[in-house]
């Protein structure tokens, strides 16, 4: 079984980890729970995050991000479900350290997501917005992460 940081399938990948990303404009898990496709990699991911094909790495700022994110009146999210949702990251994933990273940041409010993401060797970054991060082989799209399944 994979390590959930949202995280894989070949014994290689198992060990990977993930920070499933979130911010105050979008978070992956919302794009999951309000799409009306579920075949969206939004949706797949959140999919494997719940099988254990991955584990989630956050810290205390990650998890009042999802908090505030996922409780928003203007999303369609039921109280329960973003609870769920939390309450299963915080019970598999690995809550991690953050390691500073000095560079520039295109958004400064995603930083913790990147430090968090950097405090794993073998972790990758799921994102929707790359444009908020440093260019990196680790910081990946919804639609990668699938991909490298």
């Amino acid at each position: 079984m994979r390590r959930f940081v949202p995280q894989g399938k070949s014994d290689v990948k198992r060990n990977r980890r993930y920070d499933l990303r979130c911010d105050r404009y979008q978070c992956t898990g919302v794009s999951a729970l309000i799409t009306h496709n579920p075949e969206a990699a939004t949706a797949k991911v959140v999919r494997l995050l719940l099988e254990q094909e991955f584990v989630p790495l956050y810290d205390a700022d990650i998890i009042a991000e999802y908090e505030d994110v996922l409780h928003r009146v203007k999303f369609p999210i039921l109280k329960e479900t973003a609870d769920a949702l939390i309450s299963f990251i915080v019970d598999n994933g690995i809550e991690a350290s953050r390691v500073n990273f000095d560079g520039p940041m295109p958004d400064e409010d995603d930083r913790v997501f990147y430090e968090v993401s950097l405090s794993q060797e073998d972790s990758f970054l799921v994102t929707g917005n790359l444009k908020h991060y440093p260019t990196s082989p680790h910081v990946i799209t919804p639609a990668d992460f699938i991909r490298r399944k």
